[in-house]
């Protein structure tokens, strides 16, 4: 009886697909202290921000990156362009006297100018430098841990908001101010009365029209029946929350030397692609070779995977909030169960990759080793 080998057959493509799917729903996250961000989506959005971790001073931090071309090869070898974003060297570091790519730019300036002879070219691709796509400004956003509960369900995770947001939070908080007594703490993130906020985003009218840019987002408080509702915070979520690592850490003094090396090579392709040209003289790299050993070198795996993690003891944040409201009188509010949250399910987040103050083996850089390296760039680029 001959061999049947009709049986056979190559696999179908919809379900490999659908294999690589349900295994990547079920692989553990490799950030499991650094949660995805969650989003605001269009319509109602019940936000409840968490309070800063034990030790640290604030619930919110500035996040700023540029968005840098760097060579990406996949699997197969090809080579493709993708822009990537670096922190900015002066907001997320310790080195508060100089940014890196402002100094760029300043040059980048100067050499546009000193090649172009049309005003209106000039104009054009000086205006390119701090376009919103091509550009290399940074973009600036504040973050906070926060629930956000909205047509998606409710998601916890880090929240990043625009200036316009975070102005509204300001009037809101100075808002529950009298003269007479002043408050303490911010409205939104006591454990017990934290009031929650309703973030409306609109980016359309009825019509379907893009509305007016400061109309996308209204802030008010939550409310129920026009009173500010307290969205109060079990143990259990200020366990977990507890458990995640601070914003201060992501955020704060994290801008390293790797961080520079990548901002370098990332310039070097802008510079490049752009044909501007700062990179062909020596005034830029002259300038980092001041402000190199400025900067710290990035830590081992080791040494990030050792270093100390916050304490997550629920009478720490009662003990430290109740000591910040002990003198004010109790404040009369509704308040609202929130119930539901997936600390234990993977959450799904749409934010860039963290490509940026994570753990870079680094060797000290010695004066010798930075002239060197200098030098092996300024000969790339010739």
């Amino acid at each position: 009886m001959a061999f049947d080998r009709s049986k056979f057959e190559a696999a179908r493509k919809d379900n490999l697909k659908k294999q690589q799917e349900e295994a990547e729903k079920m692989r553990p996250s490799q950030t499991s202290t650094r949660p995805d961000y969650v989003n605001l989506k269009e319509g109602d959005n019940i936000v409840r921000i968490f309070p800063p971790h034990p030790g640290k001073s604030s619930f919110i931090y500035q996040k700023s990156v540029h968005w840098l071309p760097f060579e990406v090869k996949d699997d197969a070898g090809k080579v493709t362009v993708k822009n990537r974003p670096i922190f900015n060297s002066k907001i997320h570091s310790s080195v508060k006297d100089h940014d890196v790519i402002a100094k760029y730019v300043e040059l980048a300036k100067k050499e546009i100018e000193s090649v172009e002879t049309s005003a209106d070219k000039i104009k054009e691709r000086i205006d390119n430098l701090y376009h919103w796509q091509n550009g290399i400004w940074p973009q600036y956003k504040w973050v906070v841990y926060a629930t956000v509960k909205n047509s998606e369900g409710t998601n916890f995770g880090r929240l990043e908001l625009g200036n316009g947001i975070k102005t509204d939070m300001d009037k809101l908080a100075f808002s529950e101010e009298s003269v007479d007594d002043p408050m303490d703490t911010d409205p939104f993130t006591h454990p017990d009365t934290g009031f929650g906020l309703k973030i409306l985003y609109r980016p359309k009218d009825e019509n379907g029209n893009k509305v007016k840019p400061q109309d996308v987002y209204t802030v008010n408080f939550n409310t129920k029946n026009y009173v500010p509702v307290a969205m109060p915070l079990t143990d259990d979520e200020l366990e977990k929350f507890g458990e995640m690592d601070s914003l201060e850490d992501m955020f704060v003094n994290v801008f390293t030397k790797k961080d520079l090396d990548l901002m370098l090579e990332g310039l070097q392709n802008y510079d490049k692609k752009w044909n501007i040209g700062v990179f062909s003289g020596t005034d830029f790299l002259d300038f980092i070779e001041k402000v190199y050993n400025l900067y710290p070198d990035a830590p081992t795996k080791e040494e990030a995977e050792s270093k100390p993690k916050a304490e997550s003891n629920v009478e720490h944040w009662k003990k430290q909030e109740q000591a910040k409201i002990s003198a004010a009188p109790a404040t009369k509010v509704a308040n609202e169960e929130v119930t539901g949250l997936p600390w234990d399910a993977e959450e799904e987040g749409n934010a860039e990759p963290e490509t940026v103050g994570t753990d870079y083996p680094s060797k000290s850089m010695t004066q010798e080793d930075m002239q060197a390296k200098l030098a092996a760039l300024r000969a790339k680029i010739k």
